[in-house]
């Protein structure tokens, strides 16, 4: 039987994604969102994709008994790392079409909810620190982290095509 916590998450992940896809679905895959990149409505994808591989090794550590940190650049300033993290990250997959990148996308959630459905109890309760760092939580509260920056970035890029009358969740 499994964790009704677990059960609880990976309902709200299918639930947040299946409202998110929809609302990207609407979008034109070429659309530019970040004009700094620049990224288009498909970099997007592609960037959320990025971020839930990375989560997926920090719980797949976890699962191990280790922990995972994303590795990225030493940088002055205060996102310098961050930022160029994203920019060669997402500039590796500028070749993939929408389809492509929503298939990575898709695929890198099942293996996020696969993960979590096979912890066992004593991994669910131990406490990890997220790919991204910050402070220790269980890997269910963690992965809160994936539907608030799903969010975070269709709410912008809502914006930025000029749909930011729709609701995110």
């Amino acid at each position: 039987m499994q964790n009704p916590t677990v059960e609880s998450m990976i309902a709200k992940l299918d639930a947040d994604r299946a409202a998110n896809q929809a609302k990207f679905g609407e979008l034109d895959p070429n659309a530019l969102v970040y004009a700094n990149g620049p990224w288009t409505v498909t970099n997007i994808i592609s960037h959320l994709t990025i971020w839930e591989e990375e989560f997926l090794k920090g719980l797949q550590a976890h699962q191990a008994g280790q922990s995972y940190l994303t590795e990225m650049p030493d940088l002055e300033g205060d996102d310098a790392g961050l930022n160029a993290f994203n920019g060669r990250t997402v500039g590796e997959r500028k070749h993939l079409s929408y389809e492509e990148a929503l298939d990575q996308w898709t695929t890198v959630r099942q293996q996020i909810k696969d993960t979590l459905a096979s912890f066992t109890p004593e991994q669910i309760a131990a406490p990890m620190v997220a790919p991204w760092g910050g402070e220790a939580a269980s890997p269910v509260a963690q992965t809160g982290g994936c539907i608030w920056h799903e969010g975070h970035h269709l709410k912008e890029t809502l914006a930025a095509v000029g749909n930011d009358s729709a609701q995110v969740g």
